[in-house]
């Protein structure tokens, strides 16, 4: 019930001037009463945004009787480690390698070049030919984001 609480609350919220560049990506419960909101922006996500949103969100679920007080929220951005799992997310993306799995099985790795709102496009090099790799959003199971320190 809190899930469906913080995500209708984030809706409402995210039409407002100030936050209609913001987006949910995720809301995960934890234990009885832990819960872990994972939002982004589409130029990107600072500390003060977060915290915000976690005022925002404290208020909204301390004001509805249904709600127990005694929970535990944490409002973030997702992290390079979580991968992509919304499409807004891919636009910030473009130029960053990335590493693809598909529903077929295949993994694919390239640096994502372009992204239309449903196809990926990402470029691999193979010795000195260059590759280029086009799939659907809907082909892909899983998208994460290859952190270099180079």
């Amino acid at each position: 019930m809190i899930v469906e609480l913080i995500r209708s609350a984030l809706n409402k919220k995210f039409e407002e001037p100030e936050f209609e560049d913001c987006f949910l990506v995720d809301v995960e419960k934890h234990g009885e009463r832990k819960y872990q909101v994972f939002m982004d922006r589409d130029k990107g996500i600072d500390f003060k945004t977060c915290r915000t949103i976690s005022r925002y969100l404290e208020a909204f679920l301390d004001s509805d009787d249904r709600v127990n007080s005694n929970y535990i929220l944490e409002v973030s951005s997702p992290g390079i480690d979580r991968g992509l799992t919304v499409e807004r997310q891919y636009p910030r993306n473009i130029g960053r390698k990335l590493k693809l799995k598909l529903k077929n099985g295949r993994a694919l790795e390239g640096k994502l070049t372009e992204f239309d709102g449903h196809k990926i496009t990402l470029e691999a090099v193979k010795g000195k030919k260059q590759i280029l790799n086009e799939v659907t959003l809907d082909d892909v199971l899983e998208s994460k984001v290859i952190v270099s320190f180079k």
